[in-house]
C-alpha cells in the first residue's frame, strides 16, 4: 500500500525505528514546480582554447653546454590553461616546419634590481628577480652547487649562477653569492627588467647546421592547453 511518511522515531536502545504515516492518494499532488536536474558529473572541455604564450627568451648558448655545439635554446611559458607549445621554426618566414614540443613551462622573467659587472665569484651583489609571468620559483642551493654551476640561469646574455635565494614576495627572490660569466660568457651589467631565464630541462634545443650561421631563424610557439588540446 503506498502511504506518505510524516514522521520517523529512534529507540536509542534497540535501533529500531517507529514511522508514522498516512494513506497517499494518487493524482492528487502535483507535479513540483522546479524539477530536479539529472547529475551529468563534471566533463573536461578538452578542446579549450590555450592561452597564449609569453615572451620567450631565445638565445645561442657557449658550445660547451651543447651537445651538437650549434644551437639555439628557447625558454617559453604561459598563463591561464597554458600546458605547453609545439614549435615550428623557418629560414624565409614563410615555410615553417614543426621541429619539437615544448611540453613543461621555464621558470622566466625579469631582474627587479640593476646588476653591476662584478669579478667572479660575486660575493657582494644581491639581485631581485620576478618569476610572476611563469609562476616559478627558485631554491636556495649548497656551496657546491653554486661552484658546479648547478643552478644556472641566463640573465640578459651572461650565464650566471646562485647559491641563496630568499623570497620576498609572489614568485619574487632575492638571489646572493653568484658565479658570474659561467661557461665563458661576457660578464657585464644589467639593467632592471633584463630578461631572466632558469637554464633546466624545460628549456627546448634546437640544433642548426654550420650552413645556417648568419641566417634568421622564424620560430612559432603554437600554444596548447593544459590537457593538450586547443592548440
Amino acid at each position: 500500500q503506498a502511504v506518505r511518511v510524516t514522521s520517523i522515531e529512534e529507540d536509542p536502545d534497540t535501533g529500531t525505528f517507529t514511522l508514522q504515516a498516512e494513506d497517499w492518494l494518487a493524482g492528487v499532488s502535483s507535479a513540483p514546480r522546479y524539477p530536479v536536474q539529472a547529475q551529468g558529473g563534471y566533463a573536461a572541455n578538452y578542446n579549450a582554447k590555450a592561452a597564449g604564450s609569453n615572451t620567450p627568451v631565445i638565445f645561442e648558448p657557449p658550445d660547451l653546454l651543447t651537445v651538437a655545439g650549434l644551437e639555439d635554446w628557447i625558454g617559453a611559458s604561459g598563463r591561464g590553461n597554458w600546458g605547453g607549445a609545439n614549435v615550428w621554426v623557418s629560414l624565409d618566414g614563410a615555410t615553417y616546419k614543426m621541429v619539437g614540443t615544448i611540453s613543461n613551462p621555464c621558470r622566466q622573467g625579469v631582474l627587479t634590481t640593476a646588476l653591476p659587472s662584478v669579478e667572479d665569484p660575486d660575493k657582494t651583489s644581491v639581485v631581485g628577480v620576478d618569476l610572476s609571468v611563469s609562476k616559478g620559483a627558485l631554491l636556495s642551493a649548497s656551496q657546491a652547487d653554486a661552484d658546479a654551476f648547478a643552478t644556472l640561469c641566463y640573465v640578459d646574455g651572461e650565464l650566471i649562477a646562485y647559491r641563496d635565494s630568499t623570497l620576498t614576495g609572489a614568485n619574487q627572490y632575492n638571489l646572493a653569492y653568484l658565479r658570474r660569466g659561467a661557461y665563458g660568457s661576457t660578464i657585464g651589467a644589467h639593467a632592471a627588467g633584463s630578461a631572466f631565464l632558469r637554464l633546466d630541462s624545460a628549456v627546448f634545443h634546437y640544433p642548426f647546421t654550420a650552413d645556417q650561421i648568419g641566417k634568421t631563424i622564424n620560430v612559432k610557439l603554437q600554444s596548447y592547453n593544459s590537457m593538450g588540446g586547443g592548440p
